[in-house]
Order: structure tokens, then C-alpha cells, then sequence
């Protein structure tokens, strides 16, 4: 994988051990702004401030762009983690369980200097049998539903109901898996996921958190389902963490297997070799031929969350063609009608996917 300078530059200038950050001097040629726009545009800009703060010679127009937005993620991660403890609070006393999800928990126990990490909103995993009354608590602390006329059918099929009020955004989970097309191709049992979860520490607080596998599991569904592997961002996370944890590797790949999500989990750690060289995560089959690589590829260097419906329709469309015959030979008796209508709405789904992939890549 070609990975142009300035993409080199910020993935070990943005590493959190010092001891692999690169040397000015190696890298004279480097664009300074560039490099800096894009850390900007893939989340990383505190952790690039982090670096060019130490480095002397750094022109001060780019050290206060990056300085605004490590202050602003200091400001957001004092706030937002005052917050997530009045709301863990209010559930618990309520008798309903929570674990918080992805960023509010690794600023806190992954990144190695506060305001590091950038966060857009609190997420939180309840039972999806909870996810109608979790909301219900929320909207009594203040907070209104950003689609209330939605929030049954989310709740039902266990998607993220997204509720704000002044200075905060929540979204509350009911699975791991925030895309129901993909999430109706797999089997991710969440009460498994629940039976490991563990306490776990923080600040003086104690939490409930996923597993170590199951948190790994987490941030590479959330990387390839919901950003196509777009943005350094979640693959330097996902470094990190596997620099901080030990994952049990056979419990990793049985989950996997036994979740039907190899290819969607299995992507962003082939890619970790690529971007990191991680001798740690061992020898794995990506699932991806040598086309499909190249696509992935040109999806890891574009902005962070940016949805590419190409690449996730490499993730889908193979499992769905499955579901779509099985459908349609599985017709027997009096379940024909039944049958022949879910083949036909699968189709639909199948060919209404693929126009979008053929139009969204003629937008390119």
C-alpha cells in the first residue's frame, strides 16, 4: 500500500509513544499545512498539536488552528464525562444496566494526555428490551429525541435513537451494529456480549465495559460497517488499543466466526499491518481479493466518516445474493406468496444498493 509522505508523517507523529515519533529533519520535504489539514480533516489534530508543540520551528498559524481544536476536545471531555456519570446514575437507580461505547470511555483509559481525542456524542449500550425507557429517562433530564416520530421503530429494531439537549448529543444503542441491512446478514448475540462484559476503573468511577475481544469486535464493525475504513483516525485507534490490551486471539476469531462477521472485522486488522506493521495482530485471510484490497485502500487515506457505499456494499452484497436465492428456493406450499414477496424485496434492496454504488461512483 503507496501511503503519501504527509499521511506517513501524521500516523507516527500522532503515535502515543514518543519514542516512535519521527524526526523533523527526516522529513524536510514534508508540507507542514497540508499535513495539518488533514489531520484536521481525519480527527487527529490534538495528537498532531501534541507532536509540533515539542518541535520548535512550527509556524504559529497552524499551532493555534490545532491548539483550538485540542481545547476544544479538553472542554468537550470534561464536560461530556460529568455528564455520562449523571446519566449512568439516573439508569442505575432506575435498574437499568449501561455500558458507555467507543469514545467516552477510551479518552478516558486509552489516550495518554486529556483532550486528545475528538468526540461527537456520548454512546451508550442498553438492552434493546431497555432502549424505549432509557429514552423516556433521558427526555425526563431534559433532552428531546432528534427523530421523535421515529424513536418506536428504532427501538424495535434495535438502531440508535440519537437524542440532544443544549451542549450535549446521546445516542442510545440497543446493539453494536448501527446499520440494520448489515446487521440482518449476521448473527452478533448480544447476550453473549452482555455475559462479558466486565468493570472495570476510571477517574474513581466504576464502569461496566465490553471485553477486551468484544471492544475490539466494536471499534472494527464500527470502522468498516459505518466508514467504509475511512479515516486514520479509528485505524490509529484501533492501534492503540491493541497496544494497551491483550486480546485473547482464539476467543477473537471464535466470536467472529460464530458472529458471522469475519470479513467486516478481519479488514481493518489486515490493514493494521499495512499502516502500523503491528507484528501483534496475527496472520489472518481478509476476505478481500486483490480489486476489492484496492478499494479498501483508497478508502483508508479519505476523511474520516466519510460513508462509502462501495466499499460496504462489498461487505453486504455477497451474503445478501445468498439470503436473496435462499429466499426464493426455500418456496414451498402455501408459504410461496410469503416467500416469493421477501425474494422480492431483497431484490430490490440488492439492485437499489447497486444503483447507488454506481451512482454515487459517477459523482467521484
Amino acid at each position: 500500500m503507496k501511503i503519501p509522505q504527509e499521511f506517513r508523517f501524521l500516523l507516527d507523529a500522532c503515535r502515543f509513544d514518543r519514542d516512535i515519533h519521527p524526526s523533523m529533519q527526516d522529513y524536510e520535504a514534508i508540507n507542514l499545512q497540508l499535513a495539518a489539514e488533514i489531520a484536521g480533516k481525519n480527527g487527529l489534530s490534538a495528537l498532531f498539536y501534541r507532536f509540533l508543540k515539542r518541535s520548535g520551528s512550527v509556524p504559529a498559524e497552524i499551532l493555534c488552528r490545532l491548539k483550538a481544536d485540542y481545547e476544544n476536545n479538553l472542554t468537550k471531555q470534561i464536560l461530556w464525562w460529568e455528564e455520562l456519570g449523571r446519566i449512568i446514575e439516573k439508569f442505575r437507580s432506575s435498574g437499568i444496566r449501561v455500558v458507555p461505547l467507543k469514545g467516552i470511555v477510551l479518552m478516558e483509559t486509552l489516550y495518554p494526555e486529556p483532550g486528545m481525542r475528538p468526540l461527537e456524542d456520548i454512546d451508550i449500550l442498553v438492552r434493546s428490551s431497555d432502549m424505549m425507557r432509557s429514552a423516556g429517562l433521558l427526555c425526563e433530564t431534559g433532552y428531546t429525541a432528534v427523530l421523535p416520530e421515529q424513536i418506536s421503530w428504532m427501538a424495535n429494531n434495535s438502531l440508535a435513537i440519537p437524542l440532544r439537549r443544549e451542549g450535549f448529543y446521546v445516542e442510545l444503542h440497543g446493539d453494536l451494529i448501527n446499520n440494520r441491512s448489515y446487521a440482518s446478514t449476521v448473527n452478533l448475540d448480544m447476550e453473549k456480549i452482555w455475559a462479558n462484559t466486565r468493570k472495570i476503573t476510571v477517574s474513581g468511577s466504576e464502569l461496566t465495559s465490553l471485553s477486551p475481544e468484544d471492544f475490539l469486535i466494536h471499534l472494527c464493525l464500527h470502522l468498516s460497517v459505518m466508514h467504509g475504513l475511512s479515516g486514520l483516525f479509528w485505524h490509529l485507534e484501533i492501534c492503540e488499543f491493541l497496544n494497551k490490551e491483550k486480546i485473547r486471539w482464539e476467543v477473537f476469531r471464535t466470536r467472529a466466526k460464530e458472529f458471522k462477521i469475519e470479513k467486516a472485522v478481519y479488514l481493518p486488522l489486515y490493514f493494521q499491518q499495512e499502516l502500523f506493521g503491528k507484528s501483534s495482530v496475527p496472520e489472518i485471510d481478509c476476505q478481500a481479493g486483490r480489486f476489492e484490497k484496492k478499494i479498501w485502500e483508497g478508502n483508508i487515506l479519505k476523511p474520516k466518516g466519510r460513508f462509502d457505499l462501495l466499499s460496504v456494499w462489498f461487505l453486504l452484497e455477497r451474503r445478501r445474493i445468498k439470503t436473496l436465492a435462499g429466499a426464493f428456493f426455500s418456496c414451498r406450499g402455501l408459504s410461496l406468496l410469503k416467500g416469493a414477496v421477501h425474494s422480492v424485496k431483497l431484490l430490490a434492496d440488492f439492485l437499489a444498493s447497486l444503483a447507488s454504488v454506481f451512482k454515487s461512483g459517477s459523482k467521484e
